[in-house]
């Protein structure tokens, strides 16, 4: 993401089901899941037969159609969640895809009723879920940029050796 943001490349599409991992963790982004049955549910189908990915998507691309390096920040913040709960839940599962728009408009608004995608996922680290939150600030500009998240994320898994 780093690389594609050096461009100001935008993906649209930053979920786990569109990651490909190796054996020795290396993670490719794709984006095949749109055309995979297995993922149809994680697709909200608009009037006009698009697909959008509502609970991953930050509240500009989806209200304002807006997309931009800073909104796949907000998705890369809902896919570390993922990653951390096994991928065994879904953002803003309890909500109706109609509630995740309306909370959008909170978002939007700046409304104290404006929810993140998900609570902490059990034993996540503290500044790991505070790196979430800044990917889901409220203001895109002041989400961090993808170089700063690879920094963060590289000196966090320092000496980190994955199991032979």
């Amino acid at each position: 993401m780093k690389y594609l943001e050096s461009f100001e490349l935008v993906h649209r599409d930053l979920a786990a089901r569109n990651m490909i991992v190796s054996e020795d963790l290396t993670v490719k982004i794709a984006d095949y899941a749109m055309f995979c049955g297995e993922f149809v549910g994680d697709y909200h189908v608009m009037a006009d037969g698009s697909r959008l990915p509502l609970r991953w998507m930050a509240w500009e691309s989806l209200l304002l159609g807006m997309y931009a390096p800073s909104s796949d920040v907000w998705s890369f913040g809902v896919t570390v969640w993922e990653v951390l709960t096994h991928c065994t839940a879904k953002p803003f599962e309890e909500m109706s895809d109609d509630q995740v728009v309306e909370n959008a408009a909170e978002w939007r608004s700046g409304g104290r009723a404006a929810r993140v995608p998900a609570a902490p996922p059990p034993r996540c680290r503290r500044e790991l879920y505070d790196l979430m939150h800044e990917c889901w600030r409220r203001e895109p500009m002041q989400r961090p940029r993808f170089n700063d998240l690879h920094r963060f994320l590289e000196r966090m898994t320092q000496g980190y050796k994955p199991p032979a």
